[in-house]
This record gives structure tokens, C-alpha cells and sequence, in this order.
């Protein structure tokens, strides 16, 4: 199975699709291989938000999917244009208090309501769907914080990856730049399941990264201590499982 990345380190190719980008590292185009006629095309605005996308069958139009945004660069309305069945064509609506998603409604009434938390913009801890045209099923969905990022989905995914045939489960490992070189320190300090790792210009403790970023995303020190301690990987240190270059 091969993949091929471009000179930003984005991946290109698979065994089964193209993938193209614009000046801006956009994804603009994921075609099927082998001549099928089966795209997807992804359009954005001046601002890099995505505006459109639209998918082919046999070189048709099939499906089309509109986004809005408020000039605060909120998403308000998503429009989906079913072209083989018009049953399953639908439009949201979203509704925020700042940057944080309150609620997001259907032409009829309100399928979800979000909490969030009061750590970080945009930080969901739960959502309350009254539809099931947003969920399998209505009720209440939580979701489960282990103060490590994205770390757990890291781990899910690299368990998953491991199991497969074609993998070496003794010989993966995990590099990162800037924020990617925080995710490969927490990846190596807080799981074990890398053999080894490049980290480049890591956040190592936000205690002592530029203020403007650090307390954008979390806070002063005194209001989110906790937060400090568990992403302070010079603490975490101690618990480096694999081979690490520090870059």
C-alpha cells in the first residue's frame, strides 16, 4: 500500500484516492483513482473557511453541501442538496453566545442544545439532542475529558493502525512541529505506544510560552492551575517511554 505526501508533509495519495490543495493548504480535491468519475470538489472563501462542497458519481453532481458564516467567522446555516434523493436534503441553523455553539436548529425546531465548559473557547462537555435527525437516538451525550488533548484519539487511532496486517506494531513512531511537536511529547510521555519520536519546537510548559497564545487557549495560571500541571510535559518527563529527539 502506497502513500505519498507533498513537500508540506500533506498526503497526496493513497491506493485508492488523489488529494489537492490549494496555495494555502486547503484540501480542495479528493478524486477516486482508476477513472471512475467519483469526486469530491471543496471550495473556500478569502478567509479559508470552507464554503462549499460538492460530491460526483460517474461525473455527476450527486450531492451538494453550502456553509454560511456571520462576519464574525461563525458557521450559521448549513445547506445539504441531495441530488439522487431529495428526501435526505436538509438545512441547520446554529446559534452562539461568543464563539461557543449553543444550539443548532432544523427548519422546524431545536435538535441539539451544548454545554460547554468554562476552561477554554469551545471546550463541549455535553449536548442534548431532542432529534434523532442529529443522533442515532435523543438523550443526552457526554463527553469524556482526560486533560491530554487529543492524545486519546491519538492512541485509539495508532491501536487500530497496530492491528493491521501490513503494520509492524513494534516499529511505529510519531514526529510533530510546533503544536505537532507537543502532541509527540505528550504522545511519549503519557502513552506507550510509540517507539520513538521527533518533536520540534514544542510548547514543553505553557507557563513559559508567549502569553498572547498560552492564555488565549488556557487561561492565566492562577485561574486554570490544574491545566498547567497536566500539559507540563517537563514534569511528564520522567515518564519517556521510547527513543526522543528533541528539536
Amino acid at each position: 500500500m502506497a502513500f505519498s505526501n507533498n513537500k508540506s508533509q500533506r498526503l497526496t495519495e493513497d491506493y485508492k484516492h488523489f488529494y489537492l490543495y490549494d496555495q494555502n493548504g486547503n484540501l480542495t480535491s479528493i478524486q477516486e483513482r482508476g477513472m471512475t468519475g467519483n469526486f469530491k470538489n471543496l471550495t473556500y472563501s478569502s478567509e479559508n473557511q470552507l464554503v462549499k462542497i460538492q460530491e460526483y458519481k460517474n461525473s455527476l453532481l450527486t450531492k451538494e453541501i453550502l456553509y454560511y458564516y456571520d462576519a464574525l467567522g461563525r458557521r450559521m446555516r448549513k445547506v445539504v442538496s441531495d441530488k439522487e434523493n431529495s428526501s435526505d436534503s436538509f438545512e441547520r441553523g446554529y446559534v452562539y453566545d461568543g464563539q461557543e455553539i449553543l444550539a443548532e436548529y432544523d427548519s422546524n425546531s431545536v435538535i441539539g442544545i451544548y454545554t460547554h465548559s468554562t476552561l477554554r473557547t469551545d471546550d463541549v462537555l455535553a449536548v442534548d439532542v431532542k432529534s434523532s435527525k442529529l443522533a442515532s437516538s435523543t438523550g443526552s451525550y457526554f463527553y469524556l475529558k482526560d486533560a491530554l488533548g487529543s492524545v486519546v484519539d491519538i492512541v485509539d487511532g495508532i491501536r487500530w493502525l497496530k492491528s493491521q496486517p501490513y503494520v509492524d506494531p513494534n516499529r511505529v513512531g510519531i514526529w510533530g512541529w510546533s503544536g505537532g511537536g507537543s502532541f509527540t511529547l505528550n504522545s511519549m510521555t503519557n502513552t506507550r505506544e510509540f517507539k520513538a519520536g521527533i518533536s520540534v519546537a514544542p510548547v514543553t510548559d505553557w507557563h513559559y510560552y508567549d502569553t498572547k497564545w498560552a492564555e488565549f487557549t488556557m487561561k492565566r495560571p492562577q485561574d486554570n492551575p490544574e491545566g498547567y500541571e497536566k500539559t507540563s510535559f517537563v514534569k511528564t518527563a520522567k515518564n519517556l517511554h521510547g527513543r526522543l529527539l528533541l528539536v
